[in-house]
């Protein structure tokens, strides 16, 4: 797009969150905004247009890292495990059985528009939401990189643990899901 921060565009900080952003947008308090979903589709029924979808943009980013220190992987290696299985289940109960995911979407974005409910999951069901949990390098490069010129001199890597990966598939966990052996019961709202 060619803009330049502090040039072309001024950045500004507005307090509060997505909800506080969408009323600055549509009042015309400021011109633009990044806003994410549900916000950005409540803003277009109000009339608002997207500029650009990052998205589409093809940056690498880390939507939902999970995380942790060392020192409690080291000493609680067997509930983090417990956490990676329950997260990658949930994963896949969200992508498979969209009616379930509809119904906690719902309660926790605070949504009762259908058709915004439908585009939510949408975006953050089936398009961002990772399939796997394999640890995307550059996306952690990008992160390292908005940190500043000193993080960027930091290889990516140094801040994973695949070994916790490669135990869940050592056992079989991944393969039993796939295989249907190993299936999760969603407790809806």
């Amino acid at each position: 797009m060619g803009l330049q921060r502090n040039k072309d565009v001024a950045v500004l900080g507005i307090r509060g969150g997505m909800p506080e952003l969408l009323v600055s947008v549509s009042k015309g308090f400021v011109d633009a905004g990044m806003i994410s979903a549900p916000s950005n589709l409540r803003g277009m029924k109000l009339g608002l247009r997207e500029f650009v979808n990052v998205a589409d943009l093809g940056i690498p980013y880390l939507n939902s890292p999970l995380s942790t220190r060392r020192s409690y992987i080291k000493t609680q290696r067997d509930v983090v495990l417990r956490v990676l299985r329950a997260y990658y289940q949930a994963v896949q109960e969200t992508r498979n059985d969209r009616n379930s995911a509809l119904k906690i979407l719902a309660k926790y974005v605070r949504v009762d528009d259908t058709e915004i409910l439908s585009q939510v999951y949408r975006i953050y069901g089936t398009s961002h939401l990772q399939k796997n949990l394999t640890i995307d390098l550059e996306g952690v490069r990008g992160l390292l990189n908005g940190l500043g010129t000193e993080a960027t001199q930091v290889d990516p890597a140094s801040f994973m643990d695949i070994s916790l990966l490669q135990d869940l598939d050592r056992e079989g966990f991944f393969q039993r899901i796939a295989s249907g052996q190993l299936t999760t019961t969603i407790i809806t709202p």
